[in-house]
């Protein structure tokens, strides 16, 4: 069964269940209304009757005939004893009370009243059951009322289910790998929402598959390249035509684009991993400052070639991370401040304690070329480059590294760049040390 069906036979139960319910309660809230009513009656028909036999010579069969009811018939009789009356009630018959006598059948009753050696029984002829009729309208309106809330039950089941068959037909066609799929539903309720999560949840996977497409891409882009080069120029040394500068330029080539290959691999190896964890194991204290200018000199060759000065004003940090993961995210972004510098440049790097924060500043800033806005947004991407004259540097996957062990490290990394006015990097990272004292 759909579930659209179960939902309509499900509310219907109720509207018939809460119906029944109003339906008896208003039969039983009217009830006593009807019986007072027809004892009031009962009454005034009874003594009517008598105070005509005291004031006429008429016998009491000729009143009774004259005064005919057909709602009130009245019968005369002589004594009580089919009655079963209580002795209660025979004592209020003999000091002229009247004794109303309910029945099996509500709220249908006898008054019965003595009029002189005869007694008076005043009925309620259930043919023309006033109470009866009003329970049959009753009941009318109520099952014209369940034909109606079974149309509106119907009608709103329908529109609510639209917005349901339409997101299982959209997670049916998400299922067969088509991302661009678009629930369109206005509303502000639940379905609304899980609409709005699903159109995101399908745009996420549009993104991971054509990021996971880019990549496959990238990757054998990258290792082609390095490949071809190897295998050309070593065919290229088959020839005993060659000389020795020759040979020497060739393998040269060979080295280098061996070394390519493996820092490639070791590259994605690295980021696969980093991106399969969530925590960061290998912690220790160490000094960060002494890290980054120990980094400084690791790179001492590429900044003496372009004769770039360094502007350091850093504090003394003791800092509670992978010291090796750390190393290799200084190495990344001073080796890019380095390539992307022009020739007697400046690069700037402060570090210094926010305190009243417990954070960790490090900003990294050159002079060089900068980046325009799309570069800026996309340059933590995998195999990204950004300017293809230094595309030759590496495979574009350093400051995917770097993004990823900053995270790890629940770290924040804020870019500003202009074309022309270079670059500054700022790094912010929580304090989860012992303190801020430095390492001595």
């Amino acid at each position: 069964m759909q579930l659209k069906s179960k939902l309509s036979i499900f509310l219907l139960v109720i509207i018939i269940i809460a119906s029944m319910f109003a339906y008896m309660g208003a039969i039983l809230a009217s009830n006593k209304n009807f019986i007072d009513t027809i004892k009031e009656n009962q009454r005034y028909v009874a003594e009517t009757i008598i105070s005509a036999n005291q004031e006429t010579d008429l016998p009491m069969e000729r009143i009774i005939a004259i005064t005919h009811n057909a709602l009130y018939p009245v019968i005369l009789t002589q004594d009580t004893d089919d009655l079963h009356l209580s002795d209660r009630d025979k004592a209020l018959l003999e000091n002229g009370g009247i004794v109303f006598i309910k029945q099996k059948v509500i709220p249908v009753g006898i008054s019965v009243v003595k009029a002189n050696e005869y007694y008076l029984r005043v009925g309620y002829q259930p043919e023309n059951n006033l109470f009866r009729n009003y329970a049959m309208l009753l009941a009318y309106a109520l099952l014209f009322s369940i034909v109606v809330f079974m149309l509106i039950i119907v009608g709103l089941s329908n529109k609510a289910m639209k917005p349901i068959i339409q997101l299982n037909n959209a997670t049916q066609e998400v299922a067969k790998g088509n991302f661009d799929v678009v629930v369109v539903n206005d509303s502000q309720d639940e379905i609304g929402q899980l609409t709005e999560s699903f159109n995101k949840m399908a745009k996420e996977l549009k993104s991971i598959e054509y990021l996971r497409k880019d990549f496959v891409s990238n990757v054998s882009h990258e290792f082609k390249t390095p490949i071809s080069s190897i295998l050309g120029f070593a065919k290229l040394l088959e020839n005993r035509n060659l000389t020795e500068e020759e040979k020497k330029e060739y393998l040269e080539i060979i080295v280098e684009e061996s070394e390519r290959l493996s820092n490639l691999s070791t590259n994605i190896l690295k980021l696969s991993k980093l991106e399969s964890q969530d925590i960061v194991f290998n912690k220790a204290e160490y000094s960060l400052d002494e890290q980054i200018r120990r980094v400084i000199l690791l790179l001492e060759p590429k900044w003496c070639e372009k004769n770039i000065d360094f502007d350091i004003d850093m504090e003394n940090i003791s800092f509670l991370a992978d010291e090796d993961l750390m190393q290799q995210v200084w190495i990344n972004l001073l080796n890019n401040a380095i390539v992307y510098s022009y020739q007697n440049g400046v690069i700037h790097i402060k570090m210094y304690k926010q305190k009243e924060e417990e954070k960790a500043v490090i900003i990294i800033k050159d002079e060089g070329i900068g980046m325009d806005k799309h570069t800026k947004d996309r340059m933590f991407e995998k195999f990204f480059k950004g300017d293809t004259s230094h595309s030759k540097e590496g495979a574009g996957l350093g400051l995917a590294l770097v993004k990823r062990i900053i995270d790890l490290h629940q770290g924040v990394i804020e870019v500003e760049s202009e074309p022309g006015n270079g670059t500054a990097i700022k790094l912010t990272f929580p304090n989860e040390f012992r303190g801020w004292e430095a390492i001595r």
